[in-house]
């Protein structure tokens, strides 16, 4: 029976199972919404500077990046001893859990993976694999092995490599006096040109992300003349820094825009649990108990989409010790199929938010004519031409036209929470003097959510009148 390995790398210093009770990222998120069967078999594995050892260590290893060697072995040997000819392989990751799943993924392309009774060999191709000599150690001990049994290892392709803002800076931060020593060499060995044998890569990139030490790992396609060009990439740039779109944070409406556009791409390939996705909105955009704190208008509870809070990664940490990088949306070198997620129009088009990220200066939100599409371009010789021009990625489904297909959900509650939803993209109408609710149709049966959204309407109404609202 064919069976789907699903893999899951953590971010650093994120765990759902050590330690005490920490927010869920967008990975043990996902892999909470896969549907738990025979043939789905999900390892999460929590990211580094999570073990429960002391405060030193766990300090030590959440700025270095240390402990990822045996987090990237420990998924290889999970693999290995799960594999079966046929099975679908699926790794996901955030931060440097997205640089492990990164450098799982071009092992296991290259190398194989090991029968289980040749798995003793995997520490001797290891210590290969990460010598700084652009792969020459690596691929000698591969022909050598090949040459002498070729039924050591399994060549298998990868299904899906998902990412969450990757990080490729393991080890001390990369000074000038840090590379003049040499101290990061043994980090230096992973190349992110995708190889032959990954269907499909999808990440997601953070545009207000600042801390130099979390540059992102962008993934490159290789020779367009290769067979690689068979990979699907795409690599999508989000409102948020690090961890609003990678998750972690108490308030999840920006983890929500990235980790449902990951939902998305795997939509197809995947098979989740539907009941999750509706408790995951339901929770985070349509909360039922929080009436008493609606001081200013449904803003305080749902903030509207694309309209959370995008936190202060910067300031609130030691990074300014440690220096200042900005995003450079579509200015790498290579091909990377960068889009901007539609939701960075919404929130720059949004006067009360004021959002001008420093990453996005000199872009401006363009439409065709004649297709409707929107792209982003960033001019060139005072505006004369085009430098820079990034296609706008839409998503087809808001977090609510997710709900209203799921089969668990009753008819009275998904009449609820599209009122709601009407409440929330339209929290701005309250305002004018001539907003009136929606008329209700004639043999409209009243219900406990029906009167509960009916509530809400006319507490809105009631705080246009309230001074402080204003």
């Amino acid at each position: 029976m064919q069976k789907r390995l699903i893999v899951g790398c953590d971010g650093t210093g994120q765990s759902s199972m050590r330690g005490p009770a920490a927010i869920p990222t967008n990975v043990t998120r996902l892999c909470s919404a896969l549907h738990g069967s025979a043939t789905q078999i999900i390892f999460y594995q929590s990211g580094v500077g999570t073990a429960t050892i002391g405060e030193m260590y766990t300090t030590v290893a959440s700025g270095t990046g240390l402990g990822i060697n045996d987090n990237i072995l420990d998924a290889y040997q999970f693999l290995s001893n799960n594999y079966e000819v046929g099975d679908e392989i699926y790794l996901f990751g955030f931060s440097r859990g997205g640089f492990a799943a990164c450098v799982l993924a071009n092992m296991i392309i290259r190398l194989g993976l090991f029968q289980k009774r040749y798995l003793w060999m995997m520490r001797k191709a290891w210590s290969r694999y990460i010598q700084p000599d652009k792969g020459v150690a690596f691929n000698d001990f591969v022909e050598n092995m090949w040459r002498i049994d070729t039924d050591r290892t399994q060549r298998v392709t990868i299904k899906v490599l998902g990412l969450w803002d990757a990080v490729g800076s393991v080890g001390m931060p990369d000074y000038e006096w840090v590379k003049s020593r040499g101290f990061n060499s043994s980090y230096s060995f992973y190349d992110p040109t995708l190889v032959y044998g990954i269907e499909n890569a999808f990440h997601a990139l953070a545009i207000d992300e600042l801390r130099a030490p979390f540059t992102p790992m962008l993934l490159y396609l290789p020779d367009p003349e290769s067979n690689a060009s068979e990979i699907k990439l795409k690599q999508c740039w989000f409102p948020g820094v690090h961890t609003n779109v990678g998750g972690g944070y108490p308030d999840s409406h920006m983890a929500d825009l990235s980790l449902f556009w990951m939902l998305e791409q795997c939509r197809g390939l995947l098979d989740f649990e539907e009941l999750f996705i509706a408790q995951t909105i339901q929770a985070n955009h349509f909360p039922q108990h929080n009436f008493g704190k609606l001081k200013r208008g449904i803003s305080r509870i749902y903030p509207g989409w694309a309209k959370g809070k995008i936190e202060d990664s910067y300031w609130t940490s030691l990074m300014p010790l440690l220096g200042k990088s900005y995003r450079k949306p579509g200015q790498s070198k290579g091909i990377t199929n960068e889009v901007m997620h539609c939701s960075v129009r919404r929130r720059w088009q949004c006067q009360k938010l004021k959002w001008r990220p420093r990453a996005l200066n000199g872009f401006t939100p363009v439409q065709d004519g004649d297709t409707g599409k929107w792209r982003w371009v960033k001019s060139s010789d005072g505006g004369q031409s085009v430098a820079i021009e990034l296609p706008e990625e839409t998503f087809q489904r808001s977090p609510t036209s997710w709900q209203h297909r799921l089969r668990n959900v009753s008819a009275k509650r998904l009449n609820f929470n599209r009122k709601l939803d009407f409440l929330a993209k339209n929290s701005h109408a309250y305002l004018r003097d001539d907003y009136e609710p929606p008329i209700k149709r004639p043999g409209h049966e009243a219900n406990s959510a029906s009167k509960v959204s009916d509530l809400l309407f006319s507490l809105l109404r009631w705080l246009k009148t309230r001074p402080r609202i204003l």
